[in-house]
């Protein structure tokens, strides 16, 4: 019997995971990862992760960063745990560590934001988004976090104003649509 290809291990484990079959996604790719293919480290930590290991795949995305600290996908990957954990200043020390090379990578501006919320920290999120705004003006995801941070710091008349602007791009969102029938 021969070893299946470098792509179809891959193949077959994307396909695993389509179906939620985490322990079989991985097991086809393991030889892979141990051989040092970092895709192969990657999906590891990814398949923790989606099967709800977060403390593994933490530790699988930390020793990626450890080995290869500029790699964005192994960072970015690593906020996720991180932040099903409630680990909210490590995973945004992990976005800040992405930002700090590439300022305007999008992923990290939003997990940080997410994690500024979960901290409360309502002056520096609502800057934040402002500046993450100015870039997106028609992407409604990051209206809503402008929002919130707006709605966080009790500021009633802005948080209005940036609901409405989420409804001008996402009429059916549900978020702004809730809000503004609560704030009339």
């Amino acid at each position: 019997m021969s070893m299946p290809s470098v792509q179809d291990s891959f193949a077959q484990s994307l396909k695993y995971e389509t179906d939620k079959q985490y322990a079989a996604a991985e097991e086809i790719i393991r030889p892979l990862a141990d051989g040092g293919d970092e895709y192969a480290q990657l999906r590891l930590a990814w398949l923790a992760y989606q099967s709800g290991d977060y403390k593994l795949s933490a530790a699988r995305y930390q020793r990626l960063v450890e080995r290869r600290p500029t790699m964005v996908d192994a960072r970015l990957g690593f906020t996720l745990p991180l932040m099903a954990q409630l680990r909210w200043r490590e995973a945004a020390a992990q976005a800040q560590a992405v930002l700090a090379v590439h300022s305007g990578q999008y992923m990290a501006h939003i997990r940080l934001l997410a994690c500024e919320e979960a901290l409360k920290q309502w002056d520096v999120a609502d800057s934040h988004a402002r500046e993450l705004a100015a870039l997106y003006p028609s992407d409604a995801d990051v209206l809503i976090l402008a929002a919130r941070a707006k709605a966080g710091r009790r500021d009633a008349a802005e948080a209005r104003q940036a609901y409405m602007n989420v409804l001008l791009r996402s009429p059916s969102n549900q978020e702004a649509q809730i809000y503004l029938k609560a704030h009339p």
